[in-house]
This record gives C-alpha cells, structure tokens and sequence, in this order.
C-alpha cells in the first residue's frame, strides 16, 4: 500500500500526469519511411455465400486493421513488405485466419468464408482486461453485445432497451412514461446506501451514469419538489444505439478489478462506430415511425355503470390511453483514405407518450476520426453532442400524477370537472402543468496508440464529459393544486455535471523461454463535478405571470460536490503453451472522499482459463472446452461530504438573524465498501460450435457496508451517521445457450437461451443492530426485501378481519431468477425474431391497490356492488386492506420483441443505386402475463433509485409499434 509522508497533502496534477504519460509515449526512435503493400478481400458467410457487412479485420502484432463493408468488402493499405497473419472475426462466426506475403507490386487479393459458431472464444475485448485481449485467454466472464446486429433485428431507441433480457445477470428494466429513468443492475445489490448502477464508458471515456429526479433529491434545501414525480430522466439515453458498434459488460469485481473504487456494481463499455480505410463514402440511413399505446388494462373498466352526485357518468381512465406517435431519423457516413479514416452520423429522435402531455425529442451528432501517420502510430478522435428535451409526464409519488389521480378516482364522486372522480387534482388541471429537461450535452475522447517495438504498445486517453441539464415546471395561475390553490407556482433548477478522464495504458509481451508473457500497467485520473442550483416562486397575482421573480413568495438553493479518484495497476497474464493461461494483478486506488490522502486502497486479483480442448482426450463431438476460475476485489466510495460534519443554514429569533444547525454528524474514519468476488464456469462448444455453452457460478461478499446509523437527540444532529458496518453476500448462477441447430443456403434458426439466478443476504448490521435488525434492514435476508403485515384470521358474525402482531417477511424486491429466450427464422430475404423473458421471486408493495379501495375506487372494489350499492362483501374488502398493504408478486412472462424483417433483393436496391436495405415490422413490450392486481409487475414510481420499489401511483410501460428501414448506399 502507498501512502504520502504524514501531514503532507498527495496532490496529483492531472494535467501532468497525462503530460508525464505523453511524453513517455514519445520517447521512440522516429519511424523511416520504407516500401508498403495492401491486402484486399471480401468476407461472405460459407453456407448462404452472403457478404458480412461490420467484420472485423486485424493483424497480428500491428495497429492496422479495419471493418468490412456492407458487401462484405475491406482493404488494408499502407502494410510494408513481410508476412503477416490476417484475422477476421465476426460475432456469430468461427475466427479464421490466413498468412500472406504482402510485396510492394500489387494488393493481395485474400477471400474468407466463415463458418457459423456458437462460441466467442476467439473475440478479442478490451474492458478490464489490460489490452486487447482473446476471450479464450480470460478467466473471468464477461458478457458482450453486437448492437449492430441487434438493430438488424429489431429497432431499439436507448442503450438501456438494448440491454433487455440479452444478457445473463444483467437486468435492464423501464416503466413510465417517455423519456423517465430505468433501473439497470448487475449481479443483484451490493451495497446499502450506495447505488446499483455500473459503471459507464463509451469509447474508454468515463461519462455520467445518473438516472433519476435529481432536482427532488440533490437541490434539499426545502425548496422544491420531484418534477416527475421521481421518474426523472435517464443520462444514458442521450446515446443514439445507431452509433454504437458493441458494448462489453464486466459483471462483478472478479472482472472489474482494474477498476478499483468504483466497480462493485459492474462496468459497462460502449464501443461506437468508426470508419473503414480506403474506401469510398458509405452511407447507411435508418428510418423508424410508429407509435407507444399502453395496454388498456386499468382497473377502471366498470367507472361507466356509476353516477356522481350530480347524476354525471363516470368516465374510464382508459380512454385517457392514446397512440403516441414515434419518429427517428439516422444516417451515417463513413470511409477513409490511407491514413485517414471517419465515420459521422446525425440523428433526430421525436416520440411521444401513450398518455399526454409527455414526449422526447432528441438530436445527435458524431464524429469519430481516426489517423494511421505510420504502422506504430494511430490516433482517435470521438467527439459527440446531445440534445435531449423531455416534456415530463406526471406521475409517480405525486399529488399531481395524471394516471394517479385517473385510476384512484372515486366514480361516485365524478362530475364534469372530474370525470373520473379525481381526488386530489383534475385531470384538467394535471395537463395544464409544463414540466422540461433539457439537457445538452457533449462528450469528447482523444487516444493516441504507440507501437513502440514488437511487443510493446502504450496508449493515452484523455476525455471529457459535460452535461448542462435545465428543468423547469410551471403550475399555472387559476388551476387548482392541492396543498397550493389556484395561486401558481414556478421551479427552476440547473444541474451543470462534468467528468474528466486521464488513463494511460502500457503492454509488453514476452517469452520467456517457452512461457509467454503479456505484462500491463496503467494508471487513470477521474474527475467528477457537480452543481445544482433551484429556485421556486409562489403565488403569482395574475394570468400571465408565470416567472419566479414574479411570485409573492420565492426561495433558492444550490449544492455542489466534486470527486477525484486516481489509481494505478500491474497486471501480467501467463500464457503456457495454447491451453493454461493466468492472470494476476493489482490495482491501488484512491478517492477524494477520503481527504486529502485519499485513502489509498489495494484491490488484487487473479483468474486461470484452461483451454481443455486443446488437450488429445476429449471425444470428436467436443470442439471446445474453456474451464475458469476468478477472484477479485473492487468498492464503492462515499459520497464526497459524508466524511466531514455540516451543518444546515437557519434564522433565528425574530430579526432572523442568521444561523445554523447541526445536519451532518460526519465520519473522518469512514472507508470504502470493498466486494470480494469468487467466480468459477466454464466455455464450452459441441459439434462443430453448432451449440456454445457459458456457465458461471459466483459468490461476491461485500464488507464495510455503508449503514445510516441513527444517534442520540443529545448529540443535536438530524441526520443518522454513516457507518462502515454492514456485509452483504450474493451467490447465484448464469447460463446462456446459443445454437444455429439448422443452417442450408435458403434457411437458417438461430435460438438464444438465458438463465440467472440470484440470491442476495445481509450478513450483518454492525453492533447497533437490535435483533440483527436496523432500520429497513434485517440479517438473514435480502437488502431489498418486501415486508408486511398478514390478515390472521376473519370474524364471519362481525364482518372483521384480525392482522399479525409483527410484520412478515414476504419476498425480496430483485428477481431471484430471470430467463429469456430469443429465436431468429430466416427464410430466404424474410426473417422473424422474437424474444420472451420471465421474471420470478420478486415482490412489491402495491401501494395502489389498497388505497383505491379504502378510496371507493378501482374495479375490484366496484365488482362487490350489488344493483349500485356496496355489499358485506364490500365492507369485508374495506376492512381487509384498512388493516394491511398488498404485497403482490412481480412473477411475469413477457413478450419483449417480436418482428418481421424483408432483404430487398441485391438486384432490386442497386437498381436504385442502393446497397443493402431492409424493412421491418416491429413490436416490443407487446404482452405479459402476470398475477399482481396492477397494471405492469415492473412499475416503480422511482425507477432510476436502487432501493425504492414501491408502486405506488407509478406508471406501466407502453408498447410500442415500428416500422422501419434501413439501406446503405
């Protein structure tokens, strides 16, 4: 472990570190130029003698390489005389490679026909591996996405949709309506206080991963409010998937090591398009328009059989669901020269919500340049901007939710102005609230990659990310709100986030004697800031005034905080002959939150792969076989003022001279959560790699939780302090089958099968546990677990019902199993895709449902009239849920996507100067069965939060109808 003098600051300039690492990179002999040679070729797949657009092309021990294009085209230019070893590689495909002998006389013409395959040993990935490096060679899993190909199949508008149910242990969820957050997590939870959100890169970049209603939670200074109701927005949307060529997903800390004190919840790396050498422009336009409906399953069916006091029908909020019209607009253009290669893209996103006002437009644009001045030197350039401005729909834990309000309606209290008996504000006056995010933002990358010698490679990534978000919400003048009248009222909040990237990464490759040797290090600078500022003004005079300066009452806050986190790694992978490979590292860690020697921490690691395959006594129908085995550490940090006391602004006496009270108790011995994780599985692929296996089984133990542990009033505090107590453990399990049981030149099936299983424990609370319990949480059980009251018996001659004495503990609040199963049929120029997921173990309280009763409200309170009058049945339901909540299962089968897909015939597009175009037919989130008295088992009123599962007042997610087409031309 590192640490500074005592009593001496450890100040790290990033401007100098990425200078020092810079300089390091430059220190070569200048390269002299000599002869150069080309290597040209098509790529097609070996049975249907299709060219595969998107494969891509690398040589060994070289920068130079390349993607083929939409005819399954490439050309590597620029390559001096010698031998070289072309590798090709396609998701889907077996790896081929061939050598050749590049002369300075004419291209070599090189043709590969690719098998298909079931197993991705031979793909090379980057994230936490310390350099490019084969699948085959890791120890660990890793899960990955080809989104090129995704889109292919069916058209997905957020990087968060991409993730549905595609990979195992991850679980990608959205409810609400357009534009809200969603909850992503990895591997279950790890942590108390601390989020569940992975880590996010895009092309090497750290960028911000927030998602959620920061103006409710962040700007605490009393002066406002959840804008949505606390869906809020979801930073990870501003991404267009056109633009994304893969994304790498690190799963726990045995992968994500490298990644020190930010890791325990995975990494997630997004991988974007880039350019393609000596080829002409290629343009690829992609096209989508449609609509979002919500299914019409509110329970509010039976609203038109009853009268308000006035004799006025009812209404059903279903009518309330209407067709949200979508339209996405994206074209892309890339090629290059020589030396120079580029891919640009522009893309517009509008889509409106199913039930209104609500919709999201968004624009985008990319660039990404890529510069190859020789053999040893290549640099990148990414620079991407967003705008994403989402009209909120109001929902959630809010007094002004529209589907709230529509579905908890009383029917015998309806009336024109409420004509779905609204009990805390009109439909009417919901629609009258304007609520915006809009967001701009830019996101810039610079590498620079040196081959310094054979075996010998250095890299420099320097990064930025800005996000400008501005929210505002105006309730106007002469509406009615309840807790405000018909006075008004205007927010508006600013939150300006900014992360900064430093990483350098060094490899060398050696043999030593007969066992080789791939030895990294690194170190990485992240910088991370953040400002909010929100001011609110009540009581406008008039119609038109709609201004905060133009209130009778007015308040403003601001907050701000900033992290820095640095660390540096050694890590060298063992390479014995073409079967045991194994890897150890370390990684030393710090992070601001910790003071100004920032807590320096080690997080080792170690994995072996075992190529059994390559071993003479496996049986012919056993084409591969990966065992593994990992071990590993990452943490969580603090947030950057837990550790220090502060104190809230006050005024006191009647001249309100300024004060202040105690908030914060802090706590200067405060340490990150640290997460250990054991992993074993094995790779294995069966007849020919026509069926591809992946097995993990995993333990991941969390110590140093973070717990808020309340104290005494004497100490004078009002918050609880945070302590390093707790411990939490997950184990569970994951499994994918892939297969293509039937491939001819006229038809192929292609099936995906994936299972995970969870199951979360805390392990302990720290000594001020009463009865392993503090607070929410309780040892033996889950961190997200669903607990309630049960209804113990019923009095037939009273009509009355009796409760336990204690709550029960019903259910955790996570799956503790997900499957889902994906097929492809491709028949010629047609192609059908559908993907089902399920869901089991999971519970919630659905807050809805007992309130609607206790409320007159809702269709099974309704169904125990009799000729329009309420019942004993109706009493006994009354009396059932007055004593007790609902807690109901979140068990569903899902239809996630399904589509249909036509190839227009090669003849046909290029006689209109077109090359490879499709058009499809798509529907997602079509259909779920479920048991849960609601109307979606996922809805969460504040989707984006890791530890809030509560339904209550939260909306359903919409389906969403497509077409689509994409051409390249």
């Amino acid at each position: 472990m590192f640490r500074s003098p005592p009593d001496v600051p450890l100040i790290i300039n990033p401007r100098r570190l990425a200078g020092m690492a810079l300089a390091l990179m430059l220190s070569a002999t200048p390269v002299h130029a000599q002869s150069t040679g080309a290597v040209t070729g098509t790529v097609v797949d070996a049975e249907t003698r299709q060219p595969l657009g998107g494969a891509q092309i690398s040589i060994a021990d070289n920068t130079r390489g390349g993607l083929t294009d939409a005819r399954g085209r490439f050309l590597i230019p620029g390559l001096p005389t010698g031998s070289y070893t072309i590798r090709v590689t396609n998701i889907g495909y077996r790896t081929e490679e061939k050598t050749v002998q590049v002369s300075a006389d004419q291209p070599v013409q090189l043709d590969f026909a690719l098998e298909v395959s079931a197993v991705a040993l031979d793909q090379l990935v980057v994230t936490g591996t310390g350099g490019a490096v084969a699948r085959s060679k890791l120890g660990s899993s890793m899960g990955s996405l080809d989104v090129s190909r995704e889109q292919e199949l069916t058209p997905v508008s957020t990087v968060g949709q991409a993730l549905e149910a595609r990979i195992p242990g991850v679980q990608s969820t959205a409810t609400g309506g357009v534009g809200t957050a969603r909850d992503i997590r990895i591997r279950g939870t790890s942590s108390f206080n601390l989020g569940a959100r992975p880590v996010i890169y895009i092309d090497g970049v750290r960028v911000d991963n927030s998602a959620g209603e920061w103006a409710g939670n962040e700007v605490n200074g009393g002066t406002c409010c959840a804008f949505s109701g606390g869906a809020g927005e979801d930073r990870l949307a501003d991404l267009d998937p056109n633009d994304i060529d893969r994304i790498e997903v690190l799963k726990g800390a045995a992968a994500a090591t490298l990644y020190g004190t930010e890791a325990t919840n995975g990494v997630i790396q997004i991988f974007t398009k880039s350019g393609r050498n000596n080829s002409r422009p290629s343009f690829t336009f992609a096209m989508s328009a449609g609509f979002n409906r919500y299914r019409e399953n509110w329970a509010t069916k039976l609203y038109p059989n009853f009268q308000g006091p006035a004799g006025f029908q009812a209404h059903d909020a279903n009518e309330l669901i209407q067709n949200g019209v979508i339209n996405n607009y994206n074209l892309t253009a890339q090629g290059g020269g020589t030396d120079v290669t580029y891919f640009v893209s522009a893309g517009f996103d509008s889509e409106e919500g199913s039930l209104q006002p609500n919709n999201a437009k968004k624009a985008n644009l990319r660039v990404h340049l890529k510069w190859l001045p020789s053999d040893k030197w290549s640099f990148d350039i990414n620079s991407a901007f967003a705008r994403n401005n989402v009209l909120d729909l109001q929902s959630g834990n809010n007094w002004t939710a529209l589907y709230g309000n529509a579905i908890l309606g009383n029917p015998l209290h309806a009336t024109a102005d409420r004509p779905y008996g609204e009990p805390w504000t009109s439909v009417a006056d919901i629609r009258a609230i304007d609520a915006h995010s809009k967001a701009t933002r830019w996101t810039g990358g610079f590498t620079a990659s040196y081959q310094a010698s054979h075996g010998f490679t250095q890299k420099l990534t320097l990064g930025f990310d800005n996000v400008n978000d501005q929210k505002t919400r105006l309730l106007p003048f002469g509406s009615n709100y309840i807790y405000l009248g018909t006075g008004g009222e205007r927010n508006i909040g600013y939150r300006s986030a900014t992360t900064a990237t430093i990483d350098y990464l060094g490899t060398v490759a050696l043999d030593l004697g007969g066992v080789g040797s791939d030895f990294s290090f690194g170190a990485q600078g992240y910088w991370n800031n953040a400002d909010f500022s929100m001011a609110i003004g009540r009581g406008f005079a008039g119609q038109g005034v709609t201004t905060v300066g133009g209130a009778a009452n007015t308040l403003a806050d601001e907050f701000s905080n900033e992290t820095i986190t640095l660390g540096m790694f050694v890590q060298d992978r063992f390479s014995f002959g073409d079967r045991l490979f194994t890897t150890v590292g370390l990684r030393v860690d710090g992070n601001s939150a910790f003071g100004v020697n920032y807590g320096l921490q080690p997080y080792p690691k170690a994995d072996m792969a075992y190529l059994l395959s390559n071993e003479s006594f496996l049986p012919d129908f056993i084409s591969n076989l990966k065992l593994r085995a990992a071990i590993g550490t990452s943490g969580l940090a603090p947030g950057a003022y837990d550790q220090f006391t502060t104190y809230n602004p006050t005024a006191v006496l009647e001249t309100n001279v300024p004060g202040v009270t105690p908030a914060n108790p802090g706590n200067p011995e405060l340490q990150p959560e640290k997460t250990t994780e054991v992993e074993l599985g094995f790779d294995l692929g069966l007849w020919d790699d026509r069926l591809g296996v992946e097995f993990t089984a995993y333990r991941s133990r969390t110590r140093d939780g973070l717990l808020q542990v309340s104290l005494p009033p004497s100490e004078g505090f009002e918050d609880a302090q945070l302590r390093n107590a707790g411990k939490i453990q997950n184990t569970g399990w994951e499994v994918s089958f892939n297969t293509t049981p039937v491939v001819t030149p006229s038809f192929r099936w292609t099936t995906q099968l994936n299972l995970d299983g969870n199951h979360n424990e805390v392990l302990d609370l720290g000594s001020t546990a009463v009865d392993g319990r503090l607070g929410n949480y309780r040892v033996g059980y889950p961190v997200n677990s669903v607990w309630g009251y049960d209804i113990t018996g019923y009095d037939p001659a009273t009509n009355k019902h009796t409760k336990s004495d204690t709550t029960n503990y019903h259910g955790s609040a996570v799956p503790r199993f997900n499957a889902s199963l994906g097929n492809t049929l491709t028949l010629g120029a047609f192609r059908l895709y559908g993907l089902v997921s399920l869901e089991r173990g999971a519970w919630f309280n659905n807050g809805d449902r007992p309130y609607r009763i206790r409320q007159g409200a809702g269709d099974e309170y309704l169904a125990t009239f009799e000729n329009g009058q309420p019942t004993l049945r109706t009493d006994s339901l009354v009396d059932y849920f007055t004593l007790v909540s609902s807690d109901d299962k979140r068990d569903n089968v899902r239809i996630r996507e399904l589509s249909l897909a036509y190839t227009l015939p090669d003849g046909l597009a290029s006689s209109v100067g077109l090359a490879h175009t499709t058009v499809t037919l798509a529907g997602q989130n079509l259909w779920w069965w479920d048991g849960c008295n609601c109307a979606d088992p996922d809805m969460r009123y504040e989707p984006g939060a890791a530890n809030n599962f509560s339904g209550f007042l939260a909306m359903p997610a919409a389906r969403r109808f497509l077409f689509s087409i994409r051409t390249n031309f």
